[in-house]
């Protein structure tokens, strides 16, 4: 059903996503969750990998948000990003966005 990721990011398109945030919204850092040091460990070890594969890069944002490691039924771990605070505080899109603006 689903087939490897390849490495890096997605060709550039010529247009640049961004959040935007409601006016005079200040930056939203939420505490991080406490983990034990094989999670913390887990994590370090995954960003890592992702920046590696360049599936991520280090974000320009003021903003932070939580992460944790939830189990999966099969004892592996998933990797959540708690965006709920970011969620609240961004501006709705007005409009649907076009995917053939991105997927041309």
């Amino acid at each position: 059903m689903f087939w490897d990721v390849p490495p890096g990011q997605p060709p550039d398109k010529g247009f640049e996503h961004t959040i935007e945030l409601e006016p005079e919204a200040w930056a939203i850092i939420t505490t991080p969750y406490k983990h034990s040091k094989a999670y913390k460990d887990e994590i370090e070890c995954a960003m890592k990998e992702l920046l590696a594969l360049r599936h991520i890069r280090p974000s320009s944002s003021p903003s932070a948000s939580s992460v944790d490691l939830m189990k999966k039924k099969d004892g592996t771990l998933r990797m959540c990003i708690d965006y709920r605070a970011l969620n609240k505080k961004t501006l709705k899109n007005g409009y649907p966005i076009d995917e053939r603006r991105f997927w041309g």
